[in-house]
């Protein structure tokens, strides 16, 4: 049979969209991975942005295929159909993808979220702040991530939401207005404190936090041994009065990881000890070792073989019969074992006390350290720029420059890295105008020194 024309376009446009969606989800996955650099991610971003773009070009015959996988297709092609609608300004399009929030699934929702946190047209803001209005959980949910991403000047239509006591709604929202900081919308915050639901009570302290309500300050101390994410805001708000609850929460099985990288964020040399002894902790050693680079900076990285154990489905069925009756590891069939190098921080206590002795002297007690200098909010640069730094933790530094230096800083590590690098560029213009307010070493909350 004759290809027609229409037919090998649409064949074309469909390998188009297939491998922006395989993009989409291959720079979530490396993300995931202990040893990415953040800026090799613009690489993978650039090769997505091309297919995007062919799938712009490609004219109505492109949006109909873009239409047809925005309803039936995986997470990534939602993603790339979003953002086609989007630059194509079609409303109707991008509306029945809202519509099919209700029954779509989280993935689902993340890429649509994900597309318009980068292409919301301008004019389509102010209908963004309508549809909060909908009492519809998904939607909502949907349009307050996109909210905070997009730092969408959208506080007042929040305000006047009618979030009711749903779980997910409420503590995006609290979410979306940590990251705007509007006065007006502590007492929301303040409701929201009080939620029924961990995880909205810890977004609305975030919120407080950046508003610089003193009480936050206290309730992140009362909440920090009940809710890991807590210890992160204690450390990013905290003086150094608060050491004792964050070592105490390194002791607590429940508490214990997160502990490790707070104490990291936190900065004070008296963690240096507590975290050592966690480096012989198999399950703390890891978070431990990035602690003790966030405040040393000690660069003791090394190469490591990283195994990656095989899923059941993807062996052969003799594979499967050696692995469950004689114990055989999985390997590649020539005896080396499936796996990765990586490069990785040493968890070897000796490595670190060796570099530890070798330079004491840099270090003075009683001030705060992060990469091994005095910490101010030059360091959150730094931190944000540090090519290997989990986005945990480098999103934890954002959040740190909104809380202790009072400083707006749109950034999102989820980003693509052109609106990362824009960001970090606009921090070093603040730094320049407001970095003399600051004693290097010292604590903060709000922009004011903590005694």
């Amino acid at each position: 049979m004759a290809l027609t024309t229409r037919s090998f376009k649409l064949d074309l446009y469909l390998e188009h969209i297939e491998e922006a969606a395989f993009l989409y989800e291959q720079c979530i996955a490396l993300r995931r991975q202990a040893d990415f650099a953040w800026r090799r991610l613009e690489d993978f971003e650039a090769r997505l942005e091309a297919h995007l773009d062919a799938l712009v070009i490609g004219g109505p015959l492109a949006l109909e295929l873009c239409e047809r996988r925005a309803h039936e297709g995986e997470p990534g092609e939602v993603f790339a159909a979003v953002s086609v609608f989007c630059r194509h300004q079609r409303a109707t399009e991008f509306g029945r993808s809202l519509r099919a929030l209700t029954e779509a699934e989280q993935a689902h929702r993340d890429a649509l979220a994900a597309a318009l946190a980068r292409e919301l047209p301008p004019g389509w803001v102010e209908h963004c702040g309508s549809a909060l209005q909908r009492h519809e959980p998904a939607l909502q949910q949907t349009l307050l991530d996109v909210t905070a991403l997009r730092r969408l000047p959208l506080s007042a239509s929040i305000l006047t939401a009618p979030l009711g006591e749903h779980a997910g709604c409420c503590s995006a929202a609290a979410r979306a207005l940590a990251r705007l900081r509007d006065p007006a919308s502590q007492p929301l915050l303040t409701k929201l404190a009080g939620h029924a639901s961990p995880q909205v009570r810890i977004e609305a302290l975030a919120g407080l936090l950046a508003l610089g309500a003193p009480e936050a300050l206290a309730q992140a101390g009362t909440y920090a041994l009940q809710e890991p994410r807590a210890l992160i805001l204690l450390s990013l708000a905290a003086g150094p009065g608060a050491l004792d609850i964050l070592l105490t929460a390194l002791q607590q099985a429940s508490t214990s990881g997160t502990a490790a990288l707070a104490l990291g964020l936190f900065g004070d040399l008296r963690a240096v000890r507590p975290l050592l002894n966690a480096l012989r902790n198999e399950v703390l050693a890891a978070h431990a070792a990035w602690a003790l680079y966030l405040i040393t900076g000690a660069p003791l990285f090394g190469e490591e073989f990283v195994p990656e154990p095989m899923e059941a489905d993807e062996r052969f069925s003799h594979e499967t019969h050696a692995v469950q009756e004689h114990g055989a590891a999985d390997d590649r069939g020539d005896g080396r074992p499936f796996g990765t190098r990586q490069r990785l921080l040493s968890r070897s206590v000796a490595a670190w006390n060796d570099w530890l002795g070798a330079n004491a002297a840099r270090f003075e007690a009683g001030r705060r350290y992060r990469l091994g200098r005095l910490a101010g909010p030059a360091s959150v640069l730094e931190t944000l720029s540090e090519p290997q730094l989990p986005d945990s933790v480098r999103q934890a530094a954002a959040e740190e420059a909104r809380i202790r230096y009072d400083c707006d800083l749109p950034f999102e590590s989820s980003l693509p890295v052109r609106h990362q690098v824009r960001a970090l560029r606009g921090l070093a213009r603040w730094l320049e105008q407001h970095q003399a307010r600051f004693n290097a070493g010292r604590w903060y909350f709000a922009g004011r020194e903590l005694p």
